[in-house]
């Protein structure tokens, strides 16, 4: 569980799953771009999540033959990629292709490297944080290998983001939650959101025919007013440097 305090009027949050450095298929453009957006966007944080690396091996279902760098190549790889937002990390978490496979196959867990690495806290299976925003707190979840959202329900986030599909989706829900100071309901709300992957279609989504996505993911906006507390979910980091941009224009009038 992380505990993290943020001063600030607006904070940003992704969580960057399914980066699959290492395949042939990592839409590394696309991910510098990312990477170098967040870099750009004041109070702009992000989680490492799952499948950060490939991990293929002879015995796994993933194929060795769609990767370009192998093993501990793959770790260092991530590593030099995500060092100029290392200061914007809140942790990095374990998925499939790493905890699982690699660990199962090759007695490695990348995703733990990585962390190490970048001096991160690392998570494995379901991992969650407190982030607070001046006075405001949101909790946060974060599950790997999920392909029915609805199964951590019982979880009494603000948002939770499940990876592994590789698709960008989310779904605000409003949930009665019991006031036993006023003694009353209150509805809060609540987003499931579906994180997306920066790997290209081909190889084994095109031999299963699964549809083709757009790299990136979702970016969530954190408000930390006085009484104005609120989310809101943004489909593309390009949204938010608009708005950032907006804002800066205004204060200058």
């Amino acid at each position: 569980m992380l505990s993290v305090r943020l001063d600030a009027d607006y904070v940003y949050l992704a969580d960057v799953s399914d980066i699959h450095i290492g395949n042939i298929y990592h839409n590394k453009e696309v991910f510098e771009k990312f990477i170098k957006s967040v870099a750009e966007i004041p109070n702009m944080y992000v989680i490492i999540g799952g499948d950060s690396t490939d991990g293929s091996s002879t015995t796994t279902a993933s194929s060795l033959f769609e990767e370009n760098i192998h093993g501990s190549e793959q770790v260092l790889t991530a590593v030099k990629m995500l060092e100029p937002i290392k200061d914007r990390i809140l942790f990095v978490r374990s998925g499939n292709h790493g905890y699982e496979r690699a660990l199962k196959h090759g007695k490695m867990i990348p995703e733990q490297m990585l962390a190490y690495m970048l001096d991160k806290p690392f998570y494995h299976g379901c991992a969650s944080a407190f982030i607070n925003v001046r006075e405001n707190c949101y909790v946060i979840g974060t599950w790997h290998n999920s392909k029915r959202p609805n199964a951590m329900e019982w979880l009494q986030t603000d948002i939770t983001f499940f990876e592994h599909l590789h698709k960008t989706d989310y779904e605000r829900k409003l949930v009665a939650q019991p006031n036993r100071y006023a003694k009353c309901w209150t509805l809060k709300e609540r987003y499931d959101i579906q994180t997306g992957s920066f790997l290209g279609w081909g190889g084994y989504s095109a031999d299963k025919g699964y549809r083709p996505s757009n790299s990136g993911t979702a970016v969530v906006e954190l408000s930390g007013g006085h009484n104005k507390r609120g989310i809101r979910v943004f489909e593309h980091i390009d949204h938010v440097k608009e708005l950032v941009t907006l804002r800066k224009q205004i204060q200058k009038e």
